[in-house]
C-alpha cells in the first residue's frame, strides 16, 4: 500500500467484508500428496515452482499440496480445517 493510510470508514468496510467471509461456509483446506511428476504437471505454467520441485524432490518422493476451493498450492502444512 505504500504511504496510503486506511481511513476509519475504509477499515470498517474491510472488517465487515471479513466478517461476512468468515461467517459464510468457506471452503476447507485439503491436503493432497502428489508424485514429483504430478506436481510438475500441476505447476507446469509456473517456472519458479517447477524449479523448486526439481530442486527439492527426488523422483520417488511425494509432495504435499493444499487445495482450498479452486486454489491449489505447494505447502508443507498442516492447515486448519476451515476458517470458521
Amino acid at each position: 500500500m505504500g504511504d496510503k493510510k486506511i481511513s476509519s470508514k475504509e477499515f470498517e468496510q474491510l472488517e465487515e467484508k471479513i466478517r461476512k467471509f468468515i461467517n459464510n461456509d468457506s471452503p476447507e483446506f485439503h491436503k493432497i500428496l502428489v508424485s514429483k511428476q504430478e506436481a510438475l504437471e500441476l505447476f507446469q505454467d509456473n517456472p519458479f515452482k517447477v524449479e523448486h520441485i526439481e530442486k527439492i524432490l527426488k523422483d520417488d518422493e511425494k509432495l504435499s499440496v493444499y487445495r482450498c476451493g479452486s486454489f491449489v498450492d505447494l505447502c508443507r502444512g498442516p492447515h486448519i480445517p476451515s476458517i470458521n
